[in-house]
């Protein structure tokens, strides 16, 4: 049997989490996105300037485009220099 939460349920929830792990909720919440094409979201898959996110081979191998939320948008944009320093690190 499948669950819906309501947007309340959903709020309640993300206010418990923190870091990386609300970021990612809210992301899959806010665009719809499946926990898989979350986890394969790349830098060069958000268009900030357009509001999307560009999600590539997901279900049937297909790819599609999807909004990302106004209130995405700064807490992804702060996100990015961590990426950034850890793909350094992980390059050194």
């Amino acid at each position: 049997m499948l669950t819906v939460l309501t947007p309340e349920e959903v709020k309640a929830v993300i206010v418990h989490l923190s870091g990386i792990y609300r970021l990612v909720v809210q992301v899959l919440y806010g665009s719809g996105l499946r926990l898989a094409e979350a986890h394969q979201l790349r830098v060069k898959d958000v268009d900030f300037a357009q509001r999307q996110l560009a999600i590539r081979h997901s279900k049937g191998m297909e790819s599609r485009l999807t909004m990302l939320p106004e209130t995405l948008v700064e807490p992804l944009q702060e996100h990015l220099p961590c990426v950034q320093r850890q793909h350094q690190q992980d390059l050194e």
